[in-house]
């Protein structure tokens, strides 16, 4: 399969390239690049709290909230291909082509287009918004949401705690539509937060690790006053959340990470302080009895469910369970499938079956169930390409020093692989990490952003702190070619793509087309003439040559 091209590989575009505009046009640049990342950061916050609308505050809409991210979408898409953030590449031409083939099978085969449709926007709808992620969020967009992930943490953690040592029937563990959450072991639940089921923290405290490890990478992002509770929280939650797939994410996250310092051993060193900080944390959260009970609770569990499934081999084989194909599942193949979208809670609802699995509760049965071996197969080759493609882009943003790409494909990798998009908070964790991760590839290395200026190879030259924040000034060439295309230092597309400028380099950055100053035409060696003078100064015997 071939990799994604060039228009689809993360690159951001400046705002006056976004934007169209030309040179000295008076057109005022990036209106439609802002206003796609905010909707990017409403698609985000949606993500996280609609679970909170669902169970909470307005349960009689709860099955119409499960759509409620497709218009800001389908938004995005608009305002992004209006500033040229949304391209046709092999990805999301190859999604677009399954899609409608998908739709009119499913339509067909079923005669219920609602259903269809939901099938079409669980497999196909929300795959294109991780290349516009790509083209149009830059390093300092990954920082602030990152930021605001880890800033969520710890509330999180303090609700899943409080879910925890309540009661099954509380307010606090109410369900999507007044259901109730999972039990644990011991009468506990499956701690959600905010969200409407336990898949919702795994994969948010996945994004927390990621970003949390790719945080102390760029050293300059990450103060220990605002990274110690972030800590403390991820601590905690993998306690009282009584979900092994919670633990094991943020296992799979460190595990990324160390597979890319094979090719960078030197950024394994800056993690020996938070290390020994994790320790002192958990010392200090351990003694709490919340904290003791959850992870009695979660032993308990872990050890249950590990013997039940034949020791430590059957629990890792749980994570390619979603994938396992059986001969049952093959001789139920139909040539078009069974309809796109009946293997979805949604779907059978609109079938007047809630609450059911109708074919397969795993994704990859499901999938080829609804769409039958041609189309199904297609699809589940995509994604699976897809992935394979982002293992080598992050291994190649590794050797390059960038280890930041492979801290967010440990957290959103093996949801995209195996995750069941039918549920729409597993869908949104795989399309957001999945697009911070392609956003992630154009960031610089971590070792050219915390050296100072002027030095360019990653170490202190004397003139200033080592962690100073800022990459070396561009050269002169580069800089000029950039400036008469209209371009500011704030564009993606320059030497300080993707970083935190301070605001004092923001303000005497330029911003517009400057014209060069101009050159002295006369040949060297001829008299000096000065403006306004009345006498012509030539040139004394001690110049000659």
């Amino acid at each position: 399969m071939a990799p994604p091209e060039a228009g689809g590989r993360g690159t951001a575009v400046s705002p006056n390239e976004a934007s169209g505009a030309q040179p000295g046009s008076g057109v005022v640049p990036g209106t439609m690049l802002r206003m796609t990342k905010g909707l990017i950061w409403l698609y985000l916050i949606l993500w996280l709290f609609e679970g909170t609308l669902r169970k909470w505050y307005l349960v009689s809409l709860s099955d119409v909230l499960l759509i409620i991210r497709d218009p800001v979408v389908i938004l995005i898409y608009l305002t992004a291909a209006s500033c040229r953030g949304f391209r046709i590449n092999f990805f999301n031409g190859a999604v677009l082509v399954l899609g409608i083939a998908s739709f009119v099978a499913g339509t067909l085969v079923l005669g219920n287009p609602l259903v269809a449709g939901f099938g079409f926007r669980a497999n196909f709808l929300h795959l294109p918004l991780i290349f516009v992620m790509g083209a149009v969020l830059n390093g300092d967009d990954l920082r602030k949401m990152g930021k605001f992930l880890l800033v969520l943490a710890l509330p999180m953690a303090l609700i899943m705690a409080k879910q925890y040592q309540s009661d099954i029937d509380d307010w606090w563990n109410l369900g999507a539509r007044g259901g109730r959450m999972i039990v644990s072991v011991g009468g506990k639940v499956r701690a959600s937060g905010t969200f409407s089921f336990i898949s919702g923290p795994v994969a948010f405290y996945g994004l927390v690790c990621a970003f949390f490890i790719g945080f102390i990478a760029y050293k300059t992002w990450l103060r220990w006053w605002f990274a110690l509770p972030a800590l403390a929280a991820i601590i905690l939650a993998a306690a009282v959340a009584g979900s092994r797939s919670l633990l094991l994410s943020l296992i799979i996250v460190g595990a990324s990470y160390g597979l890319g310092a094979v090719f960078f051993p030197s950024a394994l060193k800056k993690f020996g302080k938070w290390i020994a900080a994790g320790v002192v944390i958990f010392l200090i959260v351990s003694v709490f009895d919340v904290y003791k009970e959850g992870l009695s609770t979660t032993t308990e569990r872990f050890n249950g469910a590990t013997e039940s499934e034949g020791g430590l081999l059957g629990s890792l084989s749980r994570l390619l369970s979603p994938m396992f194909i059986t001969i049952g599942t093959l001789a139920e193949l139909q040539p078009l499938g069974l309809g796109l979208g009946l293997g979805t809670n949604a779907g059978a609802a609109l079938m007047g079956e809630r609450g059911k699995f109708l074919l397969a509760e795993n994704e990859w049965p499901r999938v080829l169930l609804e769409s039958g071996p041609l189309l199904g197969f297609s699809y589940l080759l995509l994604r699976l390409g897809f992935v394979l493609w982002a293992i080598g882009r992050g291994f190649k943003a590794a050797r390059a020093g960038n280890l930041f790409p492979m801290a967010l494909l440990g957290a959103a990798g093996q949801g995209f692989l195996t995750g069941q998009f039918g549920q729409p908070t597993s869908l949104g964790a795989a399309v957001l990490g999945m697009g911070f991760f392609v956003a992630s590839l154009s960031m610089q290395k971590p070792q050219e952003i915390s050296s100072p200026p002027g030095t360019g190879d990653g170490q202190p030259d004397g003139n200033g702190p080592e962690d100073d924040g800022l990459p070396p000034p561009p050269s002169e060439e580069r800089l000029s070619s950039f400036v008469q295309r209209g371009g500011s230092v704030m564009a993606a597309s320059s030497p300080f793509a993707g970083l935190p400028l301070r605001r004092k380099a923001v303000r005497s950055a330029p911003r517009f087309p400057v014209e060069p100053p101009p050159q002295d035409p006369r040949p060297a060696g001829l008299p000096e003439v000065r403006p306004g003078a009345f006498t012509i100064r030539s040139r004394r015997k001690s110049d000659e040559p």
